[in-house]
């Protein structure tokens, strides 16, 4: 008995380094690519439950882009991607769904963060 729990309590650690271990090198590549597309990446850790990305962007991404960037996708906690004073054109935000679609879309105007909910927001906020 005593040994089977230092092999359970060793097994457990081990799959939590390695956890720890993969979880820190896709938050290295994922703030790379963000950076290379010209994006800010800003996260609270709460491993291994998960993280809150806050990601700011202050120019539409191109269809290669958001590609690059699907990572961000299989990332474990709460991403959020915020258009900081740019307009998207619908198709540019449809893109961004289509390519982000596990984050949650914000446009930040004015000081007031509006989140893109659907296609329509897309068109409604840009004539404010």
């Amino acid at each position: 008995p005593f040994h089977a729990s230092v092999i359970a309590v060793l097994l457990v650690a081990a799959l939590m380094i390695w956890d720890y271990r993969g979880v820190d090198a896709r938050d290295r590549r994922v703030a790379a690519a963000v950076v290379r597309c010209g994006g800010q990446i800003d996260s609270l850790p709460f491993w291994p439950i998960g993280t809150e990305y806050r990601i700011r962007v202050t120019h539409p991404w191109s269809e290669s882009e958001l590609k690059s960037l699907g990572e961000l996708n299989t990332l474990r906690g709460n991403v959020a991607v915020a258009f900081v004073d740019c307009e998207l054109t619908q198709h540019e935000l449809e893109l961004a769904k289509k390519y982000l679609n596990h984050c949650q879309l914000f446009r930040i105007a004015n000081d007031r963060v509006i989140p893109w909910t659907s296609a329509t927001n897309a068109e409604k906020t840009k004539s404010q």
